[in-house]
C-alpha cells in the first residue's frame, strides 16, 4: 500500500513539473484582438487563364481587351484599425501537462458586411441590360486537386465567408469570375454594390473592359 502511494505521488510531481517547465517555454507571442472600421472599397480587373478544364491562374489587369473567358474582378476592402486588446495566454492544465496556448487574437469589423450586388453598367445580353443585376453571372472559382478539376461556385454559397475574413492587416478580398455565356463581342463594366448592416452602402465601378 506504501509503495503504490509513494508511486502516485511520485507520478503527481512529475506531471506537475513537466506541466509548468513545458509552459514556462512557451515562447510564443499572444497576438490582440483587432476590431476595424471600413475605410475603403477597391476594385481590380483580373485575367483568368485555363489548362484545359482542371487548372486556372488568375492575375491583375491593366489591359483594354480580353478574351470572353478571361475576365474576372478583386474586390479589396480596407479597414482601419479603431482598437485592439491582447488576449489572455492559457494554461490548459486538465487537457494536457503540455498544454500552454497562446491564444491568437482575431480581427472584427464594427460594421458586418451583409450583402454584395453587382450591376451592369452596360447591356450586357438580353437578360442584362444596362443597370441590371448580374451578380449571377459571377463565379467564385476554387482548384481541386485530388481529383483535379476547377469548381464554379455561386458567390451567395461562399461570399458572406469572405466578406467577414478580415486578415491581420485589415483587408478582405474577394476574387470573381466571370461566367461568360454570350460570347458577342462587347464592352463591360460594373459596378460592386455591398450592404453593411447599419444601412451604408459601399460601391465601386470597374474600368471597361472590351471582351472579344
Amino acid at each position: 500500500m506504501k509503495n503504490i502511494l509513494k508511486k502516485s505521488l511520485l507520478l503527481c510531481c512529475l506531471y506537475y513539473t513537466v506541466a509548468i517547465v513545458s509552459c514556462n517555454y512557451c515562447k510564443c507571442s499572444p497576438s490582440p484582438d483587432r476590431v476595424y472600421k471600413y475605410k475603403e472599397l477597391l476594385i481590380t480587373s483580373m485575367q483568368y487563364s485555363f489548362e484545359g478544364d482542371s487548372t486556372y491562374t488568375v492575375s491583375q489587369s491593366s489591359k483594354d481587351t480580353l478574351a470572353n473567358n478571361e475576365y474576372g474582378i478583386s474586390i479589396q476592402i480596407n479597414y482601419e484599425l479603431i482598437s485592439q486588446a491582447l488576449p489572455t495566454k492559457n494554461f490548459d492544465f486538465v487537457n494536457s501537462a503540455y498544454a500552454c496556448d497562446c491564444v491568437l487574437g482575431n480581427s472584427f469589423s464594427n460594421d458586418s458586411l451583409n450583402n454584395l450586388r453587382i450591376l451592369t453598367l452596360n447591356d450586357f445580353d438580353n437578360e442584362h441590360p444596362a443597370g441590371t443585376d448580374i451578380t449571377a453571372n459571377f463565379k467564385i472559382l476554387n482548384q481541386n486537386y485530388s481529383p483535379k478539376y476547377i469548381s464554379y461556385e455561386p458567390i451567395d454559397k461562399f461570399a458572406g465567408n469572405y466578406l467577414y475574413a478580415i486578415d491581420y492587416n485589415g483587408q478582405t478580398t474577394l476574387s470573381l469570375y466571370l461566367s461568360n455565356t454570350n460570347k458577342v463581342s462587347k464592352s463591360v463594366a460594373f459596378e460592386v454594390i455591398i450592404d453593411g448592416a447599419n444601412g451604408t452602402q459601399y460601391k465601386v465601378k470597374t474600368k471597361s473592359t472590351f471582351l472579344k
